[in-house]
């Protein structure tokens, strides 16, 4: 067979790579900077999403014979921040800081608004099926308390 020109470049060599050899540099690659900090700064953004010391929300629950009771410590946080959705079976903890900065240069014409907004949220599947319109909700000194009472079923006497 005659063979064909290769345009003045050299014959192509072909080179056999083995998965392991490609997995090897793969891993080689996320253990090294910069790469290695860029991931480092991704999960230290999503493990602490509030910078001022307002990490995750920490959330404790208790359970008596007739109610849940879910605590949780939410120091320097105002409780026009804190929101809390009960449904059957779990509950939804949100605390949203915002903030607005606005300035006006009537020398300048200038108008500037920044608007920022941070939220934090935690759904806890509760041990038990409540009855969420009658759950409580107290604040104080930076403790938030929910008691929310369990549902009690009608039991059945077999005839």
């Amino acid at each position: 067979m005659p063979q064909k020109p290769n345009d003045g470049l050299p014959p192509k060599k072909t080179q056999s790579v083995h998965f392991g050899e490609v997995m090897d540099s793969m891993n080689e690659l996320f253990r090294e900077k910069p790469l290695k900090g860029i991931l480092e700064s991704i999960d230290d953004f999503f493990s602490a999403p509030f910078p001022s010391g307002h990490n995750s929300l920490n959330v404790e629950w208790a359970e008596t014979d007739d109610s849940v009771i879910v605590t949780s410590k939410l120091p320097g946080i105002k409780k026009e921040q804190i929101f809390i959705n009960i449904f059957p079976q779990y509950l939804t903890l949100a605390v949203q800081d915002s903030e607005t900065l606005a300035k006006e240069d009537q020398n300048q014409g200038t108008f500037f608004k920044k608007h920022a907004m941070q939220r934090s949220s935690r759904t806890i599947q509760l041990p038990s099926i409540v009855n969420e319109k009658n759950a409580k909700a107290t604040y104080e000194d930076g403790l938030l308390v929910i008691k929310i009472p369990k549902l009690k079923g009608k039991r059945l006497h077999i005839d």
